[in-house]
């Protein structure tokens, strides 16, 4: 997608001449002095663009009109999104750590056949997770003690996102998000419960606020990781209206950039147990409205 549409859109959506939202910039932010209305008709026509800072500014004005945290997005569909997410600007937001993202050979021929599966989509779930459970007990020593059962009876349940990437039949990624109810999320980041207890009962139901919590992530090389992200946030787009919060809790210091790349800011520090824990967490508006997420939305 480009601006100029989104802008336009978005502006008439909110019943807004363009002398009107002209008026609501100036008292908005400083930043859009001299704006006028040739100036606004030239973006919403694509012939000049605003810059990113000025994108995430006028996002948030439409915010006031609609009460959306991406306005304008609630009629598309969570594939349409991911096809309107641009993978040249995704790499921004992927860290570079050596323990989740790996370095396999990648090529054009790979990146075609590419599949990503939803689990809950696929009949024998246990096999498929047989991969992701090792490789999630040898990057966390099993600290954790998320087993194949347990990641099992998470993927069933309909508002996580548990998806597998495959390349002719060979496992080749995972990117692994649980929809916490908030008081669950809350207890999780302030180390008051582990993981290891979650059951369906703790996942938010159809149209019950929740909060995102990615628990895992891995890939064997960019083009996979690249894919995987794309799929994380166009799920947190598609479902903003009932996401609150990104969240997570981290005893690798590798993962600690992952996280800070989607905006995520330290929460709390837990030293008790032999390794020491620290959360991070961040309201949704703050994870979509970034610049590297317009980029990656806006910029195609």
């Amino acid at each position: 997608m480009i601006f100029a549409k989104y802008l336009k859109v978005c502006r008439v959506d909110c019943c807004l001449t363009q002398e009107e939202f002209v008026n609501q910039c100036y008292a908005y932010d400083e930043v859009f002095q001299g704006l006028d209305v040739g100036t606004l008709s030239r973006w919403e026509r694509g012939v000049n663009t605003p810059s990113v800072d000025k994108q995430i500014k006028i996002t948030r004005i439409f915010q006031s009109y609609t009460k959306s945290v991406l306005p304008c997005f609630e009629n598309y569909t969570k594939e349409e999104i991911e096809a309107q997410l641009s993978h040249n600007y995704v790499k921004n937001l992927i860290g570079n750590s050596k323990k989740h993202i790996l370095n396999f050979p990648d090529s054009q021929t790979l990146g075609k056949e590419i599949q990503l599966l939803n689990i809950q989509e696929i009949s024998d779930k246990q096999s498929i997770l047989k991969m992701p459970s090792d490789i999630l007990r040898g990057i966390a020593e099993n600290y954790y003690g998320l087993t194949e059962e347990l990641l099992l009876s998470w993927a069933e349940h309909k508002n996580n996102l548990f998806v597998v990437s495959e390349y002719r039949g060979q496992f080749f990624g995972m990117m692994f998000v649980l929809r916490l109810k908030p008081d669950v999320f809350d207890d999780i980041l302030m180390f008051h419960r582990e993981l290891k207890t979650l059951t369906q009962e703790d996942f938010a139901q159809d149209e019950e606020l929740g909060c995102s919590f990615p628990v895992a992530f891995f890939a064997y090389n960019q083009r996979v990781a690249s894919l995987l992200y794309l799929r994380f946030y166009a799920d947190l787009i598609a479902n903003q209206a009932y996401i609150l919060e990104v969240g997570n809790t981290l005893i690798l210091q590798s993962v600690a950039k992952l996280v800070e790349k989607i905006n995520l800011k330290k929460y709390k520090v837990e030293k008790k147990s032999y390794k020491s824990r620290t959360s991070y967490r961040a309201s949704l508006s703050d994870v979509l409205l970034s610049e590297d997420v317009f980029r990656m939305i806006f910029q195609k």
